[in-house]
């Protein structure tokens, strides 16, 4: 009986076929294929089935490369969204506000104004003049640093809660994946 020599469609391994056999499985990745035999040529094609299969995993692997890129644009997105949460030092140093730096503010501000009315009502009216002013930008600029601590914890926490679920979709992928 005559035999042709072929390469599996799947995974370009060595078959030996006989003449009229139209279905073989190859040895080496388990696959079914179908044999194609023109008049010059003859050949293998992937069954429906393995065609399928890797049809599946190539969408799978496609579905895991976008949410990569989604996580990478997501990350990417944070570290220029955080500009918009920092405040610039006395030396100019950018530094996140806090709500701890907002309270001191606040309680240094009122304690100023309160030092200012103490010496206004022991006649120093000079002090009022420059404690009012100082208070009065101390506890606006806590009141800012309050608010705006405030929004980077929920900006961040909103940024925290996308890319937890982003990794949920990955892990969920990751555990079906066809092998």
């Amino acid at each position: 009986m005559r035999v042709v020599t072929l390469r599996c469609a799947n995974c370009g391994a060595p078959l030996s076929v006989r003449h009229k056999v139209r279905f073989v499985r190859c040895n080496f990745c388990d696959s079914q294929l179908e044999i194609h035999r023109e008049d010059s040529a003859t050949y293998s094609t992937a069954t429906q089935e393995v065609r399928e299969a890797r049809v599946a995993k190539l969408q799978k692997s496609v579905e895991r490369l976008q949410l990569g890129n989604q996580l990478e644009q997501l990350d990417r997105e944070w570290l220029m969204r955080q500009e918009e949460f920092l405040t610039s030092g006395k030396r100019g140093e950018k530094c996140r506000a806090s709500m701890t730096g907002g309270v001191i503010s606040i309680v240094l501000g009122v304690s100023g104004a309160g030092v200012g009315l103490i010496a206004l009502l022991g006649g120093v009216g000079m002090c009022l003049c420059i404690s009012l002013p100082v208070s009065i930008v101390l506890i606006a600029n806590g009141i800012h640093m309050l608010a705006t601590a405030d929004r980077y914890q929920q900006a961040l926490a909103e940024y925290k809660g996308r890319r937890s679920d982003l990794l949920a979709l990955v892990r969920v992928l990751d555990q079906a994946r066809p092998e």
